[in-house]
């Protein structure tokens, strides 16, 4: 028995295809198949049902399973503790909201790139409905999205809040006195897609104040702040998300009565065997972002263009 065979069969339970996990393992089929007969061997029982369209476990695979995860887990473990990170992955598939692909999560994937010159990436930067459902079905590794439940096998960790403010071209003149309620209704609003819960977020807080100013949804944040550049509206996006445009004054803070709700994120990945590598990964992952947070705090200008002290 090898845990290149425990890994076979423990992906084949999961997805419910030998042809799904053979394409997982960058493998042929008839491996994958190989793998599983050489176990029934050794065991001298049936792992697998293989009568209908998909592979169903039998009484004695479901028993097997639970074993197979716990041998994994604990040599993910092992591998993790002694060789650290990089001694149990060499290629990492990452997932990222928006709002994390544009601030802290090139830093991240570049302190990895250093710590270890052999890892690769896989980055898929999606909306976070999106991307708790690759989690749920194993296609990513890990993935930094908003805050949300833990359906299935899932371990969730806060990882960051980021504010929210109102952001505009300095030609606009919006930035040198506070903006009231009724004042936003003359300008478009730049945001983020309808689909998405900071856009749902954004419109409870404009109903809260009464305010009913046009919005424009607008899929890319990056867009979204570069039309705010050219002077197409006011966007309303997460500060660290804009911090080198206000940085170098191509956009500024307008200070508004209006109080938007800020954006939890947290980090998902799936509780199976990799699951002690990924906690490892979540930890790095949390401390470079606090880093860049920390750093935001000194380094983004308040309204007026003044550095935070």
């Amino acid at each position: 028995m090898t845990f290149e065979q425990l890994h076979s069969f423990y992906l084949v339970a999961q997805l419910g295809s030998f042809q799904k996990a053979a394409e997982r393992l960058h493998a042929t089929q008839p491996t994958i198949s190989a793998r599983i007969k050489t176990l029934e061997d050794a065991m001298k029982t049936t792992l697998f049902d293989r009568r209908g369209y998909r592979a169903v476990l039998t009484i004695d695979g479901h028993r097997f399973l639970e074993y197979a995860e716990r041998l994994l887990k604990l040599k993910d473990a092992a591998m993790a503790d002694i060789a650290g990170f990089w001694g149990a992955k060499s290629a990492i598939r990452l997932g990222a909201s928006d709002s994390m692909a544009l601030t802290w999560v090139p830093d991240f994937m570049l302190e990895l790139s250093s710590a270890h010159s052999g890892i690769c990436f896989d980055l898929r930067v999606a909306s976070s409905p999106g991307l708790l459902d690759d989690v749920i079905n194993q296609r990513l590794d890990i993935a930094f999205l908003l805050q949300s439940s833990a359906p299935g096998p899932l371990v969730v960790e806060p990882l960051c809040s980021l504010e929210m403010v109102l952001a505009c071209a300095p030609s606009l003149n919006l930035h040198h006195a506070p903006m009231r309620y009724h004042d936003l209704n003359k300008y478009n609003v730049l945001s983020f897609d309808r689909s998405t819960e900071p856009y749902r977020m954004l419109r409870k807080d404009l109903e809260h104040a009464d305010a009913l100013p046009r919005l424009s949804a607008i899929s890319s944040l990056h867009a979204a702040a570069l039309l705010a550049e050219k002077g197409l509206g006011i966007a309303a996006l997460p500060r660290l998300a804009i911090a080198d445009s206000l940085a170098q004054g191509r956009l500024v803070v307008v200070e508004s009565e209006l109080k938007l709700t800020p954006l939890d994120f947290c980090t998902a990945y799936f509780d199976g065997p990799s699951a002690p590598t990924l906690a490892l990964l979540a930890q790095w992952a949390k401390k470079v972002c606090q880093t860049r947070l920390s750093q935001s705090v000194i380094a983004l200008p308040r309204a007026g263009g003044t550095p935070a002290a």
